[in-house]
């Protein structure tokens, strides 16, 4: 059999159970298996232990979605798995000294390219004990031009895919009311809506619900309000447009490898 080298990914993320050692200080961290579309194994379970220091400041026992090095030394980030949570928008992704912008994906499905503007937000939990945990949603910018609107002279913003028949225009419908951008005003197209979209976000503060299935978010709920129960803002100018920004790629390939740990005893963890 020839020799050939493994994969080592930058990174591991998926679901994991989180304990806490009083003992130690130290944490747990059990990942489970993660199974393809065949129910095939394609990463085993496997368990790290890791020092306070090596986790984030807040790390709390419980299952999350997590995300480690991949040479599993320290865990970078968490958020909840599964639930609903109150929360509010914190900002977009974008390159550091640039406006956030989409980002245009090629895929082929069925023998067919497929092309996709996709942004990522990040969601901030507003209350209970996982307050101040980030949840990132990547969402489809189905957003284009419309029609000239005779209120504000100026094509409006329009979104490119029906929202009865588009799940993802949906969910994208759901976001935008959810953190505060449709009030009385028609809203002004522009090539990248996004820098609006997250000023305005930041004026209003909205707190809404967010859904979480397996780690991603699944959908948001405004409670107590209707769309359009507030004005918005005058529209300013945002400057002048930029490029779509280029998000560092990240490799999807894990190890085969199961990490064993017997430095601790399972009567040391706190469940």
């Amino acid at each position: 059999m020839t020799w050939k080298p493994t994969t080592v990914p930058s990174v591991y993320r998926g679901l994991a159970k989180v304990l806490h050692s009083e003992k130690t200080g130290r944490f747990k961290i059990m990942f489970d298996e993660v199974r393809n579309a065949d129910n095939e194994v394609t990463r085993p379970n496997f368990n790290v232990i890791l020092p306070p220091e090596s986790c984030p400041d807040n790390l709390v026992q419980g299952y999350f979605y997590v995300t480690m090095s991949g040479d599993k030394t320290e865990l970078y980030r968490f958020h909840p798995a599964t639930g609903s949570f109150k929360a509010r928008f914190k900002e977009f992704y974008a390159e550091e000294g640039k406006k956030p912008a989409p980002k245009t994906y090629t895929n082929t499905f069925k023998g067919k390219e497929i092309v996709q503007d996709k942004f990522l937000a990040f969601i901030e939990i507003a209350e209970g004990k996982l307050e101040g945990i980030e949840v990132p949603y990547s969402g489809h910018y189905n957003i284009t031009k419309g029609m000239v609107n005779p209120e504000i002279n100026k094509p409006e913003m329009a979104y490119s895919k029906d929202l009865s028949r588009s799940h993802h225009t949906a969910r994208l419908h759901a976001f935008l009311n959810a953190i505060g951008l449709f009030g009385q005003e028609p809203i002004p197209y522009r090539d990248n809506m996004l820098p609006l979209i997250q000023k305005v976000a930041l004026q209003k503060k909205k707190v809404f619900t967010v859904i979480i299935d397996n780690g991603f978010v699944e959908n948001f709920i405004v409670e107590g309000a209707d769309e359009g129960d507030e004005d918005l803002p005058a529209w300013e100018d945002e400057g002048e447009k930029e490029e779509p920004v280029e998000e560092a790629e990240t490799s999807e390939d894990f190890s085969d490898e199961e990490e064993k740990d017997d430095t601790v005893t399972d009567d040391d963890w706190v469940d």
